[in-house]
Formats: structure tokens, sequence, C-alpha cells
């Protein structure tokens, strides 16, 4: 019987509600609380081990992970910009480390990536994910 990997769904779900705790259920660019998406500094398209690195995604609003100036899939460099002023140089330097890491996403690193996340949402939020 083959076994039974975590999926994709279950670690986006679970790093983005780590980076809700973590952000505070707002938006980091406005005030806001509604239509939250998990928007990835470096794109989880091309830095596919980085997809579930909570390091790597904030919370913003759609219209500013989307539509607005700035926003990273509208104005790609301004957002840069805004990342360069926002971000402590620790994290930068820590994304663009973990970004020349060449890994390999298999069932069984995604398996790895569902405990050490579970960890992570433990830690911040004080009880296990799933479980308010």
């Amino acid at each position: 019987m083959a076994a039974q990997h975590v999926t994709v769904k279950t670690l986006d779900s679970i790093a983005r509600d780590i980076c809700m705790v973590r952000d505070s259920g707002h938006c980091v660019v406005c005030p806001a609380t509604e239509n939250l998406e998990a928007s990835h500094i470096f794109p989880k398209g091309i830095y596919k081990s980085m997809r579930w690195l909570t390091e790597n995604i904030e919370m913003r609003c759609h219209d500013d992970h989307q539509v607005n100036s700035g926003a990273p899939h509208a104005d790609p460099k301004l957002c840069q910009e805004w990342w360069q002023q926002h971000l402590s140089p620790a994290r930068w330097q820590y994304l663009v480390r973990s970004s020349q890491l060449l890994v390999k996403v298999t069932p069984w690193y995604r398996d790895t990536e569902f405990k050490r996340l579970k960890f992570e949402y433990l830690d911040l939020a004080g009880h296990p994910w799933g479980k308010a």
C-alpha cells in the first residue's frame, strides 16, 4: 500500500495561517483585514523550495498583491524597492541565501516541511495547527 503524503494545498494552508498570525491578520502595506493573500517575495513558481518558507511570505490584501502601484504582480520593480525599505537586512540575506539552494520538492520533502510548519505554528500561535 502506498504511503499518504501531505498535499501542496495543506502546506499552503498552514504556511498562510502562520503568516496570518505573524502579520496580525492584516495586510503588511495597508490596514486591510479582508481579501488577504499570501504574497511570496521570491516567486514560488521559480523558487519552488521556498514556497512554504514563511520568511518568504507576507500577507497582502488583493489590491496590494495584484493591482496597486508597487504590488508584486503589478509593479515588481517598485515592490523590490518597498522590500528593501521594509525587510530587515538579516531577513533579506536569509532569503537570498535560501534562493541559492537547489532542493528538489518531493513527497518526502513536503512531509518534512509539514512537520516543520506544524512546530512553527505551535511556537507562534501557542496551540496546534487546526485546533483553535
